[in-house]
C-alpha cells in the first residue's frame, strides 16, 4: 500500500477574510496536486471533508475520519469513526491512500512508517492563523519542486514541493 501526505502549511483560522484566503489556498494545492490522487482513496478529518466545495471528488473514493458524520452521508464517502478503524480498513485495500488534512489527520499520517512521499504547497502569503501543519523533519528531503508564480489562474505565488524520506 502506497500513502503520501498532501497540504499546504497554513490550515485553519477564523473569520470572513480568514476563510476567502484559505478557500484560496485549498484551490491553489489542489490545481497542483490535481490528477495525482485519482483511483486513489483521499483521507480527511470532518472539518476538512465539509469545507470541500463538494460531497465527493471524481475519481476518487473519501475516507472521513469523524465521529459524528453518518455513514452514507454522499456515494464513495466512507465515514470511520477512529484512526484506529481507519488502519484497519486500509490494511484490507490495494489502492494508494492520500491524506488531506485537518492538522491531527497530518499528524498522525506523517508517523506512519508506511508513508514515504509528501506533497506540500507553499503558499507565499501571511496570513494569521490558529492550526498548523506540523513540523516536517529533516528526515524528509525535498526531491522536486515546482514554482507557480502569480499570473492568470494564479492570484497567489506557491511552491508545490515533493518531498521523501
Amino acid at each position: 500500500m502506497s500513502q503520501a501526505v498532501h497540504s499546504g502549511s497554513f490550515l485553519a483560522s477564523s473569520g470572513d477574510w480568514a476563510q476567502r484566503a484559505l478557500a484560496l489556498a485549498y484551490s491553489l494545492r489542489t490545481a497542483a496536486f490535481s490528477g495525482g490522487d485519482v483511483g486513489g482513496i483521499v483521507v480527511m478529518g470532518r472539518r476538512t471533508y465539509e469545507s470541500l466545495p463538494r460531497t465527493s471528488l471524481p475519481g476518487r473514493e473519501l475516507w472521513v475520519l469523524s465521529r459524528t458524520l453518518k455513514t452514507g452521508s454522499a456515494p464513495g464517502v466512507s465515514v470511520l469513526p477512529s484512526w484506529q478503524a481507519l488502519l484497519e480498513k486500509s490494511a484490507q485495500v490495494e489502492k494508494p491512500l492520500f491524506f488531506a488534512g485537518g492538522a491531527d489527520i497530518f499528524r498522525q499520517a506523517l508517523e506512519l512508517p508506511s508513508v514515504q512521499t509528501l506533497y506540500l504547497s507553499w503558499v507565499m502569503t501571511a496570513v494569521e492563523g490558529n492550526t498548523y501543519f506540523p513540523p516536517i523533519s529533516e528526515e524528509w528531503q525535498p526531491i522536486r519542486w515546482e514554482v507557480f508564480n502569480k499570473g492568470p489562474g494564479v492570484p497567489i505565488p506557491f511552491i508545490f514541493v515533493v518531498y521523501h524520506r
